[in-house]
């Protein structure tokens, strides 16, 4: 399999299979968790299974996650929806 070229939330390039990106993936995926009681559950056995230490360095990407949210205009946001419904092909324009 091939690694593809991804793009950290501090702009850096990055090989897919790289260990900033899986930390990137990993904090999105706990953020994404429908409640907190489920997010602070799921670090809870996250950090039982991997220490301490690494628990908070997951803490730490999700942090960044969320002030990386929380910085973009909702023009940006709307843009990148935009982009993405139409690179889907879901948009198909006026008849």
């Amino acid at each position: 399999m091939t690694a593809n070229l991804v793009q950290l939330i501090n702009g850096e390039f990055v090989t897919s299979d790289a260990a900033a990106w899986r930390d990137e993936c990993l904090a999105r995926h706990v953020l994404n968790l429908p409640t907190l009681a489920v997010r602070q559950a799921w670090l809870a056995d996250y950090e039982r299974r991997h220490g301490a230490a690494e628990a908070e360095s997951l803490k730490y990407h999700m942090l960044q996650q969320k002030r990386s949210r929380k910085d973009q205009a909702p023009a940006d946001v709307m843009a990148k929806l935009v982009a993405h419904v139409v690179r889907s092909g879901q948009f198909k324009g006026r008849s």
